[in-house]
């Protein structure tokens, strides 16, 4: 069973409706070694599945933005109708097989881990401060959550931390 290392907690991303256009989270800070993501998914449509990726700035206003690798994340598929006694197709954190920190993705498309675009679904990204092109001052990260159709599907998520300082204002 895999169990997050939560320290601390801050909002990345308000209630969203994906269908109207591609929905970023707001930029946290990665002034420590770990930090994650974590995205819950409403019930879409068949086929209107979510792509994520991610970015890196050196400010919390996207000076200098560029593409961050996908290296790990776990996920979590519900049913298509949550209830108490189906709230989990699988009950434990799952690692995605699609990238590695040895073999990361340009970005994550949750359709391979979450089944269909009709199920509940948690995914959890995890970026570690050596992921960031630290050398060149770059110090924060962002989400972009990318369209998924006509049809409404809504998404929100927060930013967890194993060092609350992280999730600081970037000075």
């Amino acid at each position: 069973m895999f169990k997050f290392p939560f320290g601390g907690i801050s909002p990345a991303l308000k209630p969203s409706d994906l269908s109207v256009a591609n929905v970023s989270t707001l930029y946290a800070n990665m002034r420590a070694s770990e930090l994650w993501l974590l995205l819950n998914f409403g019930v879409g449509t068949a086929g209107d599945n979510a792509v994520i990726s991610l970015t890196q700035a050196t400010s919390n206003a996207g000076a200098n933005a560029k593409v961050l690798s996908v290296r790990e994340a776990w996920y979590m598929r519900g049913a298509p109708t949550l209830t108490n006694a189906n709230a989990s197709v699988q009950e434990l954190w799952t690692k995605s097989l699609l990238f590695s920190r040895e073999a990361p993705a340009a970005s994550y498309p949750t359709v391979t881990d979450r089944g269909a675009a009709t199920n509940e679904f948690f995914a959890a990204i995890r970026i570690r401060g050596c992921d960031l092109d630290v050398l060149n001052g770059y110090k924060a990260v962002k989400a972009v959550i990318g369209d998924t159709g006509a049809v409404s599907q809504t998404c929100t998520g927060v930013w967890l931390s194993e060092n609350p300082r992280i999730l600081a204002p970037i000075p």
